[in-house]
């Protein structure tokens, strides 16, 4: 029987079996997402990504460590933030879709067919776009979130 552990480790040793350049690339094409070549590109920045979350959530800074890579972390911080949300969510259903076609054996874990693991968390920065995509949390008190905009701005006597 396969171990989490096991698979984790096979998984950060080398991604690209699971998750290849070109289907990267494909995905931001696909979403109509276009890049210059640059050190971090899309498919070098989503690897690293998942190598982040699948050690923990490890702090940016660390990365360089875990993927034996020169990466600074404001680089890889502006190279987040210009992929578009719709590659990561295409890259999601692939990983999804291609984990369910599977009905044999190969295709479960722990004899359980997987249709979604989610072993990660992740902070954002609180902009006007995030809050139109995703909302305010209910009871939403002064100081946290969106409301700490609002309120500054009200207590400033600015428009918010």
């Amino acid at each position: 029987m396969a171990s989490v552990s096991r698979m984790l480790r096979r998984i950060k040793n080398d991604l690209q079996p699971y998750l290849s350049e070109k289907s990267i690339e494909d995905a931001c094409r696909e979403a109509g997402y276009v890049w210059r070549e640059r050190r971090l590109g899309p498919a070098k920045t989503i690897h690293l990504f998942v190598i982040q979350l699948l050690c923990f959530n490890t702090a940016m800074t660390h990365l360089r460590h875990l993927a034996d890579a020169a990466v600074k972390a404001p680089a890889y911080c502006r190279a987040r933030m210009r992929l578009p949300l719709a590659v990561l969510q295409k890259l999601l259903r692939q990983s999804s879709t291609a984990m369910r076609g599977e009905e044999n054996d190969q295709g479960l874990w722990c004899g359980l067919r997987a249709y979604l693991v989610d072993g990660s968390s992740t902070i954002a920065p609180d902009t006007a776009a995030s809050q139109k995509e995703f909302g305010q949390p209910r009871g939403c008190r002064k100081g946290c979130g969106n409301c700490v905009t609002a309120w500054s701005a009200k207590a400033s006597g600015h428009s918010a």
